[in-house]
């Protein structure tokens, strides 16, 4: 009985020690925001400092959509392969990734209620042939074009006036798209206090924060950021051959045809609607669709989903 017994227990050796092998290996972690990320993301045109779950096109364990990397009218010199989304205390950080040889990206941000532009064709700078929408209107969006280093921010203050201004004190953002090199992005950092410069006055609050005396720009109370991404001609009034994510009605291979954007990423930023920007949160867990064109996948227990359901 003593000799059985031993056996047993040494045919369990192995996986004992498996056991511990796994216990000591590192764990797979996911990058949230937080108080800062400015130790961690540098603004210089290149994602590899992002984290997978920034990366609003990834599988979040409820959806899946991937933005294709072939699918422009213009080929693949001319190509959107999506954003990435993420924010801290003080600011949102974004970067859109693609080829745009020969021409021009914009990344649509919308943020604040009952504010924006419903459509691109009559602004006073960057006019293109791109309308929105209902619950898309922009406040602000960021632009760039094929060898330029400095994208522009352009900022709603009314009507079709556009606040335009390049990198500087106000914000941070480098591109890098060169012709056909792939693995380039359009990358900013946007204080949240500039994206509520032209709004009414008193969105901000007092605080102390590591013991000194401090004070945070205020969202509207339970905001979400609202985001797509084209790519343009580099003339006015033009449109183009790829938006991410995708459209209901796609794109022309006429710069000439006008877009109808009705399809962008939705990511709340105040869940427990306080005005300040969820810290600890993993952006892609958070990310929906409003038209609900992802393909279905198949949940942890086996059961079939969709977008939505």
């Amino acid at each position: 009985m003593l000799t059985t017994l031993r056996a047993r227990h040494a045919s369990l050796l192995p996986l004992v020690f498996a056991c511990l092998v796994l216990l000591l290996l590192p764990v797979a972690s996911h990058a949230t925001t937080a108080p800062d990320l400015r130790g961690r993301i540098v603004i210089d045109g290149y994602t590899s400092d992002w984290s997978p779950d920034e990366n609003v096109f990834g599988d979040n364990g409820t959806q899946y959509s991937q933005e294709p990397t072939n699918d422009s009218r213009w080929g693949q010199y001319n190509d959107l392969s999506g954003f990435r989304v993420t924010w801290d205390r003080r600011a949102l950080y974004v970067a859109a990734e693609g080829v745009i040889w020969d021409n021009n990206m914009v990344l649509l941000i919308d943020i604040l209620p009952g504010e924006g532009f419903a459509d691109m064709s009559l602004l006073d700078t960057w006019r293109r042939i791109i309308s929105f929408s209902p619950g898309f209107a922009p406040d602000l969006f960021l632009a760039t074009w094929d060898g330029n280093a400095w994208p522009r921010l352009l900022r709603h203050i009314v009507g079709n006036q556009m606040n335009d201004q390049p990198p500087g004190v106000d914000f941070e953002a480098v591109s890098t798209f060169s012709q056909g090199n792939s693995g380039r992005a359009m990358e900013a950092r946007i204080p949240w206090s500039q994206i509520v410069r032209f709004r009414a006055p008193g969105w901000v609050r007092d605080t102390v924060i590591a013991g000194q005396p401090d004070t945070l720009s205020l969202l509207p109370p339970g905001s979400s950021v609202r985001l797509a991404q084209v790519l343009t001609a580099g003339t006015d009034g033009s449109g183009g051959p790829d938006v991410a994510p995708n459209n209901s009605n796609g794109c022309s291979d006429y710069a000439g045809v006008p877009i109808i954007e009705d399809n962008f990423a939705i990511i709340p930023l105040d869940v427990d609607n306080d005005g300040l920007p969820d810290l600890g949160a993993s952006p892609l867990s958070r990310v929906t669709f409003n038209v609900a064109v992802l393909p279905v996948r198949r949940s942890s227990w086996g059961a079939l989903k969709t977008s939505g359901r």
